[in-house]
């Protein structure tokens, strides 16, 4: 009997069977090759997928991660108002060949330091902001003798000097701030360049800073060449600054036989060009030293 039109129809033939079995079969691989996939993909990738991220994610994160590390390693907190923010990391110190003026022996070899991002202030301390210290009894009245700046009329703009290392470091931790170390005084003069002086490799002039000549400190920032590589002024004269480093060899360095104290450090009003200090070159008095060309400037942790 032939069959209907009707079961004609329900009947698949081989033509049509055929392509269905192949359709199973690719469905089938397809699936056991996701499976395969998900078995041996790095972790990494399968989160991926789960989640739905895609390349515009992966190059956020990686961003990210590196912001992270500079900021670990460099930037810190803002710099407290008056101060200039210095990055941390790894610096050069010291001095070697081409030295100008000649590389004093204490001031050698150059060496590797790391320092914490810090600031540091813009300018020296100036004499009204140390007497309003010494008004509220948190610091010892600074020296009167000839050349000395305390409560003298029309210098309260110039550096504070006469001060020892004491009346320097009770100034520095009345403000909530602290004296900085010698090599950060360095590197916030110097930099990863390694100038011989905070303006350049230029041999110092009186337009370039306060040296000889001058007789007396002058007001604080009056050289704007005068100026570091982060905008700190007059670390290269002016006065000579304290900092908080008692006064040791350098590694695999010497120290000037019979010298000891707290470190001091730039050039002043009283140096010559001849033998202006670099910004490298190193100072050594007693804590209770108080000299016309000796100031100083506070740091802070950042």
């Amino acid at each position: 009997m032939s069959a209907t039109p009707r079961e004609a129809t329900r009947r698949p033939g081989p033509t049509r069977s055929k392509a269905l079995i192949a359709g199973l079969a690719v469905a089938a691989v397809a699936v056991l090759g996701v499976g395969a996939w998900f078995a041996f993909a790095p972790a990494s990738r399968k989160s991926d997928v789960a989640s739905g991220s895609d390349e515009t994610d992966q190059a956020a994160a990686v961003s990210s991660t590196v912001r992270g590390s500079a900021l670990a390693t460099g930037s810190g907190k803002p710099a407290p108002q008056g101060m200039i923010a210095v990055d941390g990391g790894s610096y050069s110190l010291g001095c070697g060949e081409g030295a100008v003026p000649t590389c004093p022996e204490d001031a050698r070899p150059v060496h590797a330091v790391k320092v914490a991002p810090f600031a540091i202030m813009e300018h020296e301390v100036t004499m009204e902001e140390y007497d309003l210290c010494v008004a509220a009894s948190a610091c010892p009245p600074a020296g009167k003798k000839p050349g000395c700046t305390w409560q003298k009329g029309g210098k309260e703009k110039h550096p504070i000097n006469c001060v020892s290392w004491d009346a320097a470091k009770a100034y520095c931790v009345h403000q909530g701030w602290r004296l900085p170390t010698e090599a950060e005084w360095e590197v916030a003069a110097r930099g990863r360049a390694g100038t011989f002086y905070p303006w350049g490799n230029e041999a110092p002039n009186a337009e370039l800073t306060v040296l000889a000549g001058a007789g007396e400190p002058e007001p604080v920032g009056s050289r704007p060449r005068d100026k570091s590589w982060v905008g700190a002024m007059d670390l290269g004269g002016n006065v000579r600054e304290w900092t908080a480093t008692d006064y040791a060899p350098y590694p695999g360095g010497q120290v000037a036989p019979g010298r000891n104290g707290k470190v001091n450090r730039g050039g002043s009003c009283v140096m010559e060009v001849a033998n202006f200090s670099a910004s490298y070159a190193r100072d050594v008095d007693a804590p209770d030293a108080s000299r016309p060309d000796l100031g100083f400037r506070c740091a802070a942790d950042r």
